[in-house]
């Protein structure tokens, strides 16, 4: 867990095509991105983060999230298409 005593000192490497998430606990959060290219959003896909199919405790009463109209409307994980760079992947 990243956090304001220990921010300075820590990162997450999140891996291309890897499913991430995060959630703010306080009243207000400064969150940065670092990418490994140009951001094209034709390129970009997602999970709906309340998916039972997850498993995961947000630690958020249900209705208080504020999201954006994109993540409102992602799909669950048993809805997605495989996506051509992850299935490129399995094959190497």
């Amino acid at each position: 867990m990243l956090s304001a005593i220990n921010m300075a000192d820590n990162n997450i490497t999140v891996p291309r095509g890897f499913a991430h998430g995060f959630v703010v606990l306080s009243d207000e959060v400064i969150f940065a991105y670092k990418c490994d290219n140009v951001y094209m959003p034709s390129r970009e896909r997602g999970i709906a983060f309340d998916d039972p199919a997850l498993g995961i405790d947000w630690r958020v009463r249900p209705g208080t999230w504020i999201l954006s109209p994109k993540d409102t409307a992602l799909p669950r994980l048993a809805e997605i298409e495989p996506w051509e760079e992850c299935t490129a992947w399995e094959a190497v």
